[in-house]
């Protein structure tokens, strides 16, 4: 191993020398401070120096505070030569970024051992930098193997659901027919149910389709300007229900502002509430009413759409989200794919939001909050700047 010696005595460089030649070490000088700033900062510096805490030029804590501030990796371990045994004097060595100090006059024992100590960090720092590269190495390669299974995943997702929906079509087209036309009633009747499974079948294939979408990076987002109640009276339109309307399955009460303009994309925007909406309609009593709000909070627009249905135990609300769940092990219902809150997920975090659920327990309810971004900064305020 190489190291430096940085002392502006020939005398104290000589002996220093061949103390550490006769240990085996390689050894290179430097008469001042400014030399040893020169060899540790070139292309061939010694790992470990032994510098003067005295020197022309630049003194030892001088020199080591500069070198440790370039943070160079592996940095050099430093032993500072001082007469100065004083305890304020050691630590502000020490403070300087040195690692060990050796007081003059020396013990070649002491010198020998506090040299041997600093070679044994530096293997292990040097060993600490291998495995890290090493840790590197396995995590990049891990990452690779990772992207590569999401992205086959995805190439999946979107296949299954192109096919699923290919045959799909004209069974959606014919059985209609089929049922219209068919006179005996207990045939027409199995008709209706084989058009029905069909149509959830449909659902379904969308779902996947959809959700492999928003899992691609190939999927573009359109933002702009979006005014929240028009699109929630636009899924209202499309599930068929009137905000206030009296029909007793399908009551929603509307209190969005009609001003309130989120940043987003308006077509992904409807289907996150088509489907938060759908859910709370089929999951709760007739004579209930269900709620959409939304308010400008400090940071983001809030959202809420609350039903008063059978609600959920803490331990559906942490898996509300995840594809494919519906809290029925059972799965009795057969159109309830566990797609949907997955699906709206997806599309509140490529908005910048962040979704969640909460209910105070079985048979209380459920709310379902979401977050999206201003369509502009807003001011200091606390409004948001509409533009025209």
């Amino acid at each position: 191993m190489k190291i430096l010696i940085a002392d502006d005595d020939t005398t104290t460089r000589r002996m220093l020398r061949a103390v550490l030649t006769r240990l085996g070490y390689e050894v290179v000088e430097a008469r001042n401070g400014t030399e040893a700033w020169e060899h540790l900062t070139g292309p061939s510096a010694a790992p470990l120096a032994v510098l003067d805490w005295m020197m022309p030029g630049m003194s030892g804590p001088e020199v080591c505070r500069k070198v440790k501030g370039l943070r160079r990796a592996p940095e050099p371990y430093v032993i500072l030569l001082t007469a100065r045994t004083h305890s304020k004097d050691i630590v502000a060595g020490l403070e300087s970024g040195a690692d060990d100090y050796v007081a003059k006059p020396y013990q070649v024992d002491e010198l020998r051992a506090r040299v041997a100590v600093g070679r044994r960090m530096l293997t292990l720092q040097a060993e600490l930098v291998a495995l890290n590269e090493q840790l590197e190495d396995r995590v990049r390669d891990r990452t690779d193997r990772i992207r590569g299974l999401l992205e086959r995943e995805q190439e999946l997702i979107l296949k299954l659901g192109h096919d699923l929906r290919t045959p799909l079509t004209p069974l959606m087209g014919l059985l209609p027919i089929l049922v219209g036309d068919e006179q005996d009633a207990q045939r027409r009747e199995s008709l209706a149910l084989c058009l029905q499974q069909v149509r959830d079948l449909a659902r379904l294939a969308k779902q996947v389709f959809d959700l492999g979408r928003l899992e691609s990076p190939r999927t573009s987002l359109v933002f702009a300007p979006v005014q929240l109640r028009s699109v929630t009276e636009a899924a209202l339109a499309h599930l068929g229900i009137d905000a206030g309307g009296q029909e007793p399955r399908r009551r929603v009460d509307l209190e969005v502002p009609a001003t309130l303009e989120v940043n987003g994309d308006v077509a992904w925007l409807q289907r996150v509430f088509e489907d938060l909406l759908d859910n709370a309609m089929r999951f709760s009593p007739d004579d209930s009413v269900a709620k959409v709000s939304a308010e400008d909070g400090e940071q983001a627009v809030v959202v809420s759409v609350t039903d008063q249905g059978r609600g959920m135990a803490p331990e559906q609300l942490e898996r509300a989200f995840e594809p494919f769940y519906t809290g029925d092990p059972a799965r009795t219902r057969r159109n309830a794919s566990g797609l949907g809150l997955s699906i709206c997920r997806r599309v509140i975090e490529r908005h910048g939001g962040r979704i969640w659920a909460e209910s105070a327990g079985l048979g209380c309810g459920t709310s379902v909050r979401f977050t999206l971004p201003r369509s502009v900064p807003a001011m200091r305020s606390g409004r948001v700047q509409r533009t025209s």
